[in-house]
């Protein structure tokens, strides 16, 4: 914008000096074409009336106005030219404004929905640590002729729950639990009986508690061939 402003003023001051020159130059020729018309006897005096001055006057200086309107013309005609060269500057300014609050608005976008899937990912694993997690295992304590005795073992390997409850559902027993408050490490022991010679499979087990956020959860787990010989 300053660059612009001051090639305007060079301009200007290009014309202004033309137009100085073509003056001073026009009004030593008149002044030489004058005295050379006297000193020749073209021209003589002879009282004027004023009507005849000012055509004189006119045919003396309407060339020198006609220059100066022309200079003035070329004059306009720059400065518009200026001016629109300012307004398309000014409207890739405004352009290229426009295109960075775009850009800044995207980049908003991204970061808000980053902070947003950060967040749901912090709620999701605050949430899974607060779940109970257990570990369901059968281990055969007796076995006999006709008779197996298995010893259900249920250990909490996650939060600490309160007001569990549970049973363990095997063929021929089912084998209730329940304990105010589980903590995290923490077992229960049952003994169940079951007869027959197949060992138990596909066996349920379901349970009910509060968790540490104070949630209820209740589920029904299935374990297979989860026996352990001791």
């Amino acid at each position: 914008m300053s660059g612009d402003r001051a090639d305007q003023f060079k301009q200007n001051d290009k014309l202004a000096i033309v137009g100085l020159l073509g003056t001073v130059t026009y009004l030593v020729v008149l002044a030489i074409a004058t005295y050379l018309g006297f000193y020749f006897g073209l021209l003589t005096f002879e009282p004027l009336g004023l009507n005849e001055i000012g055509d004189m006057l006119a045919g003396f200086f309407g060339p020198i106005a006609i220059f100066w309107l022309v200079l003035g013309f070329f004059q306009q005609g720059r400065e518009l030219k200026n001016s629109v060269a300012t307004l398309q500057l000014q409207a890739e300014e405004l352009a290229n404004s426009v295109k960075q609050q775009k850009e800044m608005v995207a980049v908003s976008r991204e970061t808000l929905q980053h902070e947003r899937e950060t967040i749901a990912k912090s709620n999701e694993e605050r949430k899974s640590a607060l779940k109970p997690k257990f570990k369901v295992e059968l281990v055969q304590a007796q076995r006999g002729l006709a008779m197996f005795s298995y010893k259900p073992i249920i250990t909490n390997i996650g939060a600490p729950v309160t007001d569990f409850t549970g049973h363990f559902s095997l063929r021929d027993s089912n084998q209730k639990f329940s304990k105010v408050y589980f903590g995290k490490g923490e077992t229960l022991e049952g003994t169940a009986f079951v007869n027959g010679g197949n060992y138990p499979q596909n066996l349920t087990f379901n349970y009910s508690c509060i968790d540490s956020s104070g949630v209820p959860n209740r589920e029904t787990v299935q374990v297979n061939n989860s026996i352990i010989f001791r």
